[in-house]
């Protein structure tokens, strides 16, 4: 997600000695594809070769097919799987070193395709997981490491939890790089406005801390929404965490229209988002699927399904056609409304049938790991 187009220079193979059926000898020099010197830079500082996945090969095709957009993005010369920030260094310095650029994956569900380029792809999913502090008011989160499985492991072992995205396979590099539009930011802001620090490998390979104040604060604002696609590939990040009671008091529903009242619900739901009815806690969002009009979300700080429809019936979108309800449902965790908006509630469609633990934590490797067939 974060590229740079630095060149270096192409090293030369020892010279061979080509002797023509004339008796004429002379040097002959074979140079080295940047693919090739990438390969061996990288097996010369003792990385496996599986982690090195390199065109032309089942795994590479493996590989690449995991971003969201593989078919519309770029080629990677070479994917290297990286496992520490250590090794992100070695990729970044032997990618440099042999001519070609290189972008960072987490997820891979980046819709532009910045996580895929025609370079070294460092892939982070092997440098995963997320501890915090004693007061946990602070979040020491790995780069490869999912949205879901961050969440999940906060959710459940302290009172706290993370504002960043809805959909649980994202990884949490794209998601917090990229603004980080959320569920809670009326109160909260962005996720990059929960950011206190990064480690970030620069293109010379220098693994820096980056700060809001400091040597590298200019980073650490570039790294504010620029979404990457700048120097440097980020292997941490520090993030602070808030209190949740409110959001653990939820009510999530579904309710349908007709298309032929579309037109009418839809300017109201704009004027609905253009006013101050926006501000209470409540996530409403409208999706057009299989002949209908779906309205779906969630009712923050509620404490029973009734509270919830009362909420609703008082916005534009009810006021211009009454729709037929779905269900409501009263849950007591921030987990399940992001369940019910990703693929375990089949994106708003369904109440979830699985576990917090199945939904989370099976999409610790994003598309991977089976993120994208949950049932």
């Amino acid at each position: 997600m974060w590229s740079t187009s630095m060149r270096g220079h192409q090293r030369v193979l020892p010279s061979l000695v080509a002797i023509l059926p004339l008796g004429i000898i002379f040097p002959v020099s074979l140079a080295s594809s940047p693919q090739q010197l990438f390969q061996e830079c990288m097996l010369t500082k003792g990385h496996n070769a599986d982690a090195i996945i390199v065109r032309g090969t089942d795994a590479y095709a493996k590989e690449v097919s995991e971003s969201w957009v593989f078919r519309d993005a770029g080629r990677p010369t070479a994917v290297f799987e990286a496992d520490s920030p250590q090794s992100v260094q070695d990729a970044v310095r032997c990618a440099t070193g042999s001519g070609l650029p290189f972008c960072a994956r987490n997820g891979g569900h980046s819709k532009t395709g910045s996580s895929l380029c025609e370079g070294v792809m460092i892939d982070l999913h092997g440098y995963s997981g997320v501890s915090w502090n004693r007061q946990a008011s602070r979040a020491y989160i790995k780069a490869g490491t999912t949205l879901g499985e961050a969440q999940f492991w906060i959710v459940n072992q302290t009172n706290k939890f993370l504002v960043a995205g809805n959909c649980p396979q994202a990884g949490i590099s794209g998601v917090t790089l990229g603004g980080g539009l959320n569920s809670y930011e009326d109160e909260f802001g962005l996720a990059c406005d929960s950011l206190v620090q990064l480690r970030m490998v620069l293109p010379s390979g220098q693994l820096v801390n980056v700060r809001r104040q400091g040597n590298f604060s200019d980073l650490f604002w570039a790294s504010c929404g620029s979404g990457g696609s700048f120097v440097g590939v980020v292997t941490d990040f520090v993030m602070k965490l808030q209190r949740r009671a409110k959001y653990d008091r939820n009510v999530i529903f579904r309710y349908d229209w007709n298309l032929s009242v579309a037109p009418q619900v839809l300017s109201a739901w704009r004027l609905h988002l253009s006013s101050s009815e926006d501000k209470k806690p409540t996530i409403f969002q409208l999706k057009l699927t299989r002949g209908r009009l779906r309205g779906y979300g969630v009712c923050w700080n509620a404490f029973s399904t009734r509270g919830c429809e009362k909420r609703l019936e008082a916005t534009p979108m009810f006021a211009a056609a009454w729709p037929k309800k779905m269900f409501t449902q009263a849950t007591s965790s921030l987990l399940y409304p992001m369940m019910f908006h990703s693929k375990a509630g089949r994106y708003g469609t369904a109440l979830p049938k699985i576990s917090p633990a199945k939904a989370m934590l099976n999409q610790q490797f994003a598309v991977r790991g089976g993120s994208n067939g949950v049932s």
